[in-house]
């Protein structure tokens, strides 16, 4: 809700074109869109998100970031786990 509060209308989150801020978050808010966050309820990120993802060189990045980000849950999930005891 901040983030989305924080967008408003705005194009971009710091100035009048992307900048390393809209980079920067752009790949959290991928991260959680990842693990099936929903940030689609927000309007304002996902106008914003979507902006951003226009950038050619961002979308050529997000598709190589997801590609390595799918190997890492394969092998992090034949990780075990040990539950901690308290």
């Amino acid at each position: 809700k901040i983030l989305d509060d924080l967008i408003g209308d705005k194009n971009y989150l710091a100035n009048n074109r992307a900048t390393i801020a809209d980079i920067m978050i752009y790949f959290e808010v991928t991260i959680l869109a990842y693990h099936s966050k929903d940030h689609y309820s927000y309007k304002n990120i996902n106008r914003w998100f979507k902006n951003i993802y226009g950038i050619a060189e961002v979308k050529m990045i997000t598709h190589q970031w997801f590609a390595v980000a799918q190997q890492m849950s394969k092998i992090l999930n034949q990780i075990p786990v040990q539950k901690a005891s308290l």
